[in-house]
This record gives structure tokens, C-alpha cells and sequence, in this order.
């Protein structure tokens, strides 16, 4: 079989205090079945406890998705959208660049005013109009 890479993306506020190894989720196994207990570890990645960089800029498709998700005013979202605009410009990236229009319309019907999304464009990625909150 092929390797398994289980990843979890937490975006919670309390700190990941669950276990990382899937065979701590159960209760012990009678004896003698120990061996058959469901082992599994998987990465844990806390964005809200990431480190991050000062810049406004970012570094990757995924950083960029989530400070997106940690973005708490107009001028965050506006920062992270013009920067990820920027990453995406190559034509090789079209098809995530449309997949993060996509995406990042779900937030800003969170975040932003109606107006907002009928004034993006799916061409251009920074293109977020006027804001509201």
C-alpha cells in the first residue's frame, strides 16, 4: 500500500489538547487483542499558533490561506489578498489562483458587504472593493 500522510488543520482558539495518536481515542483492548488496537499518528498543524512573519507578503498558497482565515480587519484581508494576487500572477497557477476566488468568496460573505462579492472579479484576486464589517 502507499504511504498515508494524515494531516489535521486545527483553527480553533484553545490551543490542540487531543491526542495525535489515534490509539490513545480508544479504550484499552482486552488481552491478548493489544496487537490489533488501531495505531495511527498524524501531524497536527495549530494555525492559530504558527509562527508568523512580520511581512505583509507570503511565502506560500498556504500560508496565505491562513492568515486569510486569521484576518480580523478590511486592511488584514486586503494585505493577504493583494499578496497572494502577487504569488499566483504565473500562468501555471491558474488553476489554484481560481480555486482561491472561489475559497475566498466564502469568508468575505462572512466578512464583507454584499457589494463586495458582486465587485470581485474572478480574474483578479486582489480586486476586494469596498469593505464593510
Amino acid at each position: 500500500m502507499p504511504p498515508i500522510l494524515p494531516v489535521v488543520l486545527y483553527n480553533g482558539h484553545p490551543p490542540w489538547r487531543a491526542a495525535v495518536e489515534v490509539a490513545d481515542l480508544f479504550a484499552p483492548a482486552p488481552r491478548g487483542l493489544e496487537a490489533f488496537r488501531q495505531r495511527l499518528a498524524y501531524h497536527l498543524i495549530d494555525e492559530a499558533r504558527l509562527m508568523r512573519h512580520a511581512e505583509p507578503s507570503v511565502r506560500t498558497a498556504v500560508e496565505a490561506l491562513f492568515r486569510l482565515e486569521h484576518s480580523r480587519t478590511p486592511e488584514d484581508l486586503r494585505q493577504v489578498i493583494q499578496a497572494l494576487d502577487a504569488l499566483l500572477r504565473n500562468p501555471a497557477t491558474a488553476g489554484l489562483r481560481h480555486n482561491f476566488v472561489a475559497w475566498i468568496k466564502s469568508p468575505l460573505r462572512r466578512k464583507a458587504c454584499s457589494t463586495t462579492l458582486r465587485t470581485m472579479r474572478s480574474a483578479s484576486v486582489s480586486n476586494v472593493g469596498s469593505w464593510c464589517w
